[in-house]
């Protein structure tokens, strides 16, 4: 079935940057490539869940920011989805060749670090992970139901360089906001799977 594309993923961010994407071609800013892994799992009690992380606060620009498992793609990966299991791996401690079901979701351009990001979902059959601390902070499971049925929305607020304050869209998962590129793959996650049960 299509993608919801940047429609969904437009619900989750202020109106002039969704009006932006609407515009702008990334090619022309060279951006920098990368992938994630929107990563859904069992629970103890086989419930599904969905795998966010905290990033470390490590002075880099999304630090400390709820995020997927991912990050840049380097010369030794063929491919983006390769890009994203092997900072999966390198992340949250997954077995790469464990993953099923690969869906690849619309790219979404990063303007504060002009990366072009490729997500990607994936089904793991585990619920066991290990955090590599240099990077992740805490990892956050999020329940797909309550993701899917009862989403809590919330607001981030940025102020710009030129003092401006602008308000977004966020998730309220557990207590921690998921808002910018974050949100809005998961908006576009929502959207899809809302579509295939309904």
């Amino acid at each position: 079935m299509p993608l919801p594309g940047i429609a969904a993923q437009g619900k989750m961010t202020h109106p002039l940057r969704y009006q932006q994407m609407i515009r702008e071609n990334p090619d022309q800013y060279s951006p920098k490539h990368a992938a994630v892994l929107a990563l859904f799992y069992p629970d103890q009690n086989n419930h599904t869940h969905l795998l966010l992380i905290k990033r470390a606060v490590d002075g880099q620009t999304h630090s400390g920011q709820i995020a997927f498992p991912g990050g840049r793609r380097e010369l030794c990966d063929p491919d983006h989805l390769s890009t994203a299991l092997r900072e999966a791996r390198e992340e949250v401690g997954i077995q790469p060749e464990l993953i099923r079901e690969i869906t690849p979701l619309t790219p979404l351009y990063i303007p504060p670090s002009n990366h072009l990001v490729y997500p990607f979902m994936g089904l793991y059959p585990h619920n066991q992970f290990v955090k590599d601390a240099r990077e992740v902070e805490e990892l956050i499971p999020w329940s797909t139901e309550t993701f899917i049925e009862f989403p809590k929305y919330t607001e981030h607020v940025v102020t710009t360089d030129t003092g401006i304050k602008l308000s977004f869209p966020a998730f309220d998962a557990h207590g921690q906001t998921v808002w910018g590129a974050t949100a809005m793959v998961l908006s576009e996650i929502r959207a899809l799977l809302t579509e295939v049960v309904s």
